[in-house]
């Protein structure tokens, strides 16, 4: 039999690819949003009659926090003073399935759903709560009789989770995407920035964000990942 193989379809792959050549960048403000480019995966060499469960997770690529220095319009690093906590599994929706069903068609973790909110990830077991500033890797696990048999780490995949858009080449190109219909439609609120007081503490400085906010061209409001209406109870 074949081994597993798992990997993105091409459609996603090359957006993928063209975004962590641009320097990936992931935004979300207070609000639960979808992860774009989609989470969309072919797998081949699963045993066609046994059952397997797959999941997804977004784990630290590093133990470092980045931040972008406005005046030299560069990306700088220091280490981390968050904790490498483990990071919150996501089941695939369908359940168990046999391995002919799982690579009869691709396979996507559109459940997925990314938060800078640590109180809105307590809402739903898709909602995941990431940190600002930091590297993230999604992880394709799958399970036989619930024993992890195959992970997948596809390393263009990796992506600096922030409040907005520091990198204009990533901002524009993921728009271009929203226009030939590739991505979700935007929320044109997203860019507003009452958001900023929701941040973490501190993370205001760190993200630089109170530099020209005022000055941001209209273009800014324009978004590809889109943003849900999730209410936040203090």
């Amino acid at each position: 039999m074949s081994p597993i193989t798992v990997a993105l379809t091409p459609k996603y792959n090359e957006i993928w690819q063209n975004c962590h050549n641009l320097g990936h960048e992931m935004i979300v403000s207070t609000k639960i949003r979808r992860i774009f480019p989609t989470l969309e995966f072919q797998i081949s060499g699963l045993d066609e009659k046994k059952s397997y469960k797959l999941s997804m997770h977004l784990e630290r690529a590093d133990n470092k926090k980045y931040r972008f220095d406005n005046f030299t319009l560069s990306c700088t690093s220091c280490i981390s003073n968050e904790p490498m906590d483990p990071p919150k599994v996501v089941f695939h929706p369908r359940g168990p399935q046999t391995g002919e069903d799982w690579m009869l068609n691709s396979v996507s973790f559109g459940n997925v759903r990314i938060t800078c909110s640590k109180q809105l990830e307590k809402e739903s077991e898709n909602y995941v709560h990431l940190l600002s500033g930091h590297r993230y890797q999604p992880v394709l696990m799958i399970y036989e009789e619930d024993k992890p048999v195959f992970v997948s780490k596809i390393e263009h995949m990796v992506f600096i989770f922030t409040t907005l858009y520091h990198n204009d080449g990533i901002r524009v190109y993921k728009r271009s995407m929203m226009l030939q219909g590739m991505a979700p439609c935007p929320n044109p609120m997203d860019w507003n920035p009452v958001v900023l007081p929701h941040l973490e503490p501190n993370e205001a400085q760190d993200e630089d964000v109170d530099v020209d906010i005022i000055n941001l061209p209209e273009l800014e409001t324009d978004e590809t990942e889109e943003e849900e209406d999730v209410d936040i109870v203090n």
